[in-house]
């Protein structure tokens, strides 16, 4: 296994050979990415058939989508700054050869990240995963109502306590989990009052996904919804959900602007500016919703704009970070009840984005690194290749023992892992990265406890 998983960084490898030639050095790179992401999902790399029957563990769903976020959406950003306008020329366009200089670095080290991250997720992949529990009720879907509404509950009554925001988080993220796993189980199960109820709950979460201006509260439960269906409907799904997603992807950027240029301004309610929303994509200007779409697609869609900005200016302006933002990861675990003085997070974080000029000062924006950054300007190519085999195995230790204390893969792996740890989706700094797997296993961990009491969770031949 070990000599297997070099192969992964044969892109990498390539990629700098080729970086005197800027297109076809940051090609490989691109390319190299889609090709680790799939061949870590390969018979060969993993020795299973059936990955896809199980997709909500992190060998399919985690790893399609924080690849696809981190090194593959840099392909956008790569053509506009080489005159490129979607796939149209653009004429007397002078491409910034700094620009298109330090974008094919970003994509190296994005390649180094991935074939890194795929060696964790390999390392720590299990065919099966024993559990010596089970969940005493037969009625599937019927109890993930139930999980629906009471961790719904749990993540209300965790919001009035103080110094419990994050665990209201948590709870209220796992509960729309339960809802979309529900509604999974009724449609399988063919029980259409339940069908009904959980359909009912879907849509009045996505009504408020729309009137809150945030596109991942809009995609996330379809992207849930159509996953879970796959191992039952593969050919609807595999056609389906792709059709789904570009005609979402197409629509949303504009729609989420109008919402948050109104409702957020507070010159409107969201009822207004959703209103107003699907006003102007009833009358849509097509060439306004293209600028708006490209922008989306090579702004804020990929963070390979601010990577740029980061490898420039680290190490030849600034030293590598070492362990320091390591040290704030750990130190921010600590909650501020047992470390009254513990600096302002965000700040600390915002400090460093400042120093190294991601954004000013003055400015009003957060604009936290994403995990490769943090990674890069701990150490370069060697923290890279650390941090990332790190998060792979830590990914899997999480998937893995979530189906072992929850009797397997349903409530294991497609419930609590998806729940808890959905920032493995997106990554996120250091700072905030730790924090959520810490108290994310710490929560883990305790619903078991309270499944047990409870009499949900039982223990075989107990």
């Amino acid at each position: 296994m070990i000599l297997r998983v070099l192969v992964f960084y044969l892109p990498f490898l390539l990629a700098l050979a080729v970086k005197s030639n800027a297109t076809l050095s940051f090609g490989v790179a691109w390319v190299g990415c889609i090709l680790i992401l799939f061949f870590s999902m390969s018979r060969f790399m993993i020795g299973s058939p059936t990955v896809l029957l199980k997709p909500m563990r992190p060998m399919v769903t985690t790893n399609f989508i924080f690849s696809t976020y981190m090194s593959l959406s840099s392909i956008f950003y790569f053509l506009d700054i080489n005159g490129y306008y979607f796939f149209t020329e653009k004429e007397f366009f002078v491409p910034d050869l700094k620009m298109i200089e330090l974008a094919v670095e970003a994509q190296i080290v994005y390649c180094l990240a991935q074939a890194s991250y795929a060696t964790g997720l390999v390392l720590g992949y299990r065919h099966e995963v024993y559990s010596p529990y089970i969940v005493t009720s037969t009625n599937m879907s019927k109890l993930t109502i139930k999980f629906t509404f009471g961790l719904f509950v749990l993540g209300f009554l965790a919001k009035l306590i103080p110094g419990m925001s994050q665990f209201s988080v948590l709870f209220l993220q796992l509960s729309l989990v339960a809802s979309t796993l529900s509604l999974t189980l009724a449609v399988v199960e063919r029980k259409t009052i339940i069908i009904i109820i959980t359909l009912g709950l879907f849509l009045s979460n996505q009504v408020n996904a729309l009137l809150s201006g945030w596109k991942e509260s809009v995609i996330v439960p379809f992207l849930l919804l159509g996953i879970n269906l796959f191992p039952f409907y593969k050919k609807l799904i595999a056609i389906g959900l792709p059709i789904l997603m570009v005609t979402i992807f197409y629509f949303i950027p504009t729609f989420n602007e109008t919402i948050r240029a109104n409702a957020w301004s507070g010159e409107t309610t969201s009822e207004v500016a959703a209103q107003l929303a699907l006003e102007k994509l009833k009358n849509r200007d097509e060439e306004e919703m293209d600028k708006t779409n490209w922008s989306f697609l090579t702004n804020r869609l990929s963070e390979i704009g601010m990577l740029c900005i980061y490898i420039a200016e680290v190490p030849s302006r600034i030293d590598y970070y070492g362990f320091e933002i390591i040290g704030q990861g750990f130190m921010n675990i600590v909650p501020r009840f047992f470390y009254p003085n513990k600096p302002i997070i965000e700040s600390l974080v915002m400090e460093r984005v400042v120093n190294i000029g991601v954004v000013d000062a003055s400015s009003i924006v957060s604009a936290k690194p994403q995990t490769v950054a943090d990674a890069y300007i701990t150490g370069g190519y060697f923290a890279i290749v650390c941090v990332f085999i790190a998060i792979g195995l830590i990914i899997s230790w999480c998937s893995n023992k979530s189906e072992y204390l929850f009797g397997g893969y349903t409530y294991g792996a497609a419930l609590i892992y998806t729940g808890l740890f959905q920032i493995f989706w997106r990554g996120n700094c250091f700072e905030f990265l730790f924090n959520s797997i810490f108290w994310g296993i710490f929560t883990m961990y305790g619903l078991h406890k309270l499944g047990k009491k409870l009499g949900i969770i039982k223990e075989i031949n107990t």
